[in-house]
């Protein structure tokens, strides 16, 4: 990603309706697989570790980014000193070490190879561990935002089932997320497309949001939880899966 992107997620790591929210659905979804007690979690790509106090709740954690400025400031917080920078497939961090859960929220988009990624995580995974990965969903919403953040594809289902199912995993759930929203995420997106050239200069979607506005969609995006993991949406700006080994 551009240094840029890493100085906004680490400026709204705690205010952003999106940046809350998904964490809202994530930390919900970790609650019901019912991991064991002093369990070994490893998040990839923590970015400016915002998550990082939500993970340790659960056991021992672990964290890697391939940015150094990320690592350096996910240390400063102060909530764990297991992390290292790592690139996957091919150098990934930690190498050795078995964790029972492995998080990579919008981690494999980044990544040219990612069923390699995949197939090197599941060296890192216990047998009975479980790994839980969001990506972005549908190559008709590619914005301005995805160039900025320098992704390679967005998924759909099948497609992340086929990653996931050529890197030897089984899918125990998977999910649209972000549903509530997808209209109001689609007109903009169009929109755009429409009226200006959005790709000349690409620009994220992390930006200051009305006090009201930021409360009201993070509500609405964070209610998702109470469906997620029940039941599966059939369409969303992104999708949520925990995996498995087969």
């Amino acid at each position: 990603m551009e240094d840029k992107e890493y100085d906004l997620l680490a400026k709204f790591n705690t205010t952003h309706w999106w940046i809350l929210a998904r964490r809202k659905i994530v930390h919900h979804v970790i609650s019901t697989l019912h991991l064991p007690k002093n369990s070994k979690i490893l998040e990839v790509g923590c970015g400016m570790g915002g998550n990082l106090s939500m993970l340790s709740e659960y056991g021992q954690l672990y964290a890697t980014d391939m940015s150094e400025k990320a690592v350096a400031y996910s240390k400063s917080l102060n909530i764990t000193n297991n992390i290292e920078t790592g690139f996957l497939p091919e150098e990934p961090a930690f190498k050795g070490k078995i964790f029972n859960l492995i998080v990579a929220m919008d981690v494999i988009e980044h990544i040219d190879d990612d069923i390699g990624s995949l197939q090197q995580l599941y060296t890192q995974l216990d047998e009975g561990g479980k790994i839980l990965i969001t990506v972005p969903a549908f190559a008709f919403l590619w914005s301005s935002h995805d160039e900025h953040a320098h992704h390679k594809r967005r998924y759909t289902k099948p497609t992340l089932f086929n990653a996931i199912d050529d890197a030897g995993f089984k899918i125990d759930y998977v999910s649209y997320y972000n549903f509530w929203l997808f209209p109001l995420v689609l007109c903009v997106r169009m929109l755009s497309k429409l009226f200006k050239k959005q790709y000349d200069s690409p620009q994220s979607n992390l930006k200051e949001t009305n006090p009201i506005v930021n409360y009201i969609l993070e509500k609405i995006f964070a209610s998702e939880r109470f469906f997620i993991p029940k039941a599966s949406f059939p369409f969303g700006v992104s999708l949520i899966a925990v995996i498995s080994k087969k």
